[in-house]
């Protein structure tokens, strides 16, 4: 919630001070084309994180299907997600129905400190063959200096 608002508050604010300018240079007035650029600012700027919020929550359906059931039924218990079988847990599922993909969403923004748990993770994982092969000659160095002391 505070990341839509903070969203459309810079939105707001700099198609409000565009909107404002231009005004000014056009009617020598900007109060009204300023209130009139940051409704249409701060509404574009919420529309603009919902669609990314969208796209990337349905993205993370598809990759982690269980963590998003387990938010979507912590979050809405009334609509029984732990009830419905893991193959209705897709993209492909959610995107036929704004209400779904309103609910995931939410669910997405609640697990976002799950996938990032996740993400470091897999990258430990990638990164662990070169960082362990970087420490061998470190410590081959350090016991050799050990034994010539």
């Amino acid at each position: 919630m505070v990341r839509v608002i903070i969203s459309g508050t810079v939105a707001s604010v700099f198609m409000g001070m565009t909107g404002a300018t231009i005004g000014a240079m056009i009617f020598d007035t900007a109060t009204v084309p300023f209130v009139a650029s940051a409704c249409t600012g701060f509404v574009l700027g919420t529309l603009g994180f919902y669609r990314d919020a969208v796209r990337k929550s349905l993205r993370s359906l598809d990759r982690y299907p269980r963590l998003l059931q387990l938010h979507l039924d912590a979050n809405f218990p009334h609509r029984g997600f732990e009830t419905w079988p893991a193959s209705r847990f897709r993209s492909s599922e959610f995107r036929q129905s704004w209400v779904l993909r309103s609910m995931l969403v939410a669910s997405w923004l609640t697990a976002t400190h799950a996938i990032d748990r996740i993400l470091e993770a897999e990258e430990e994982g990638i990164l662990a063959p070169f960082t362990k092969s970087a420490l061998e000659p470190e410590i081959e160095v350090a016991d050799s200096s050990t034994k010539h002391s």
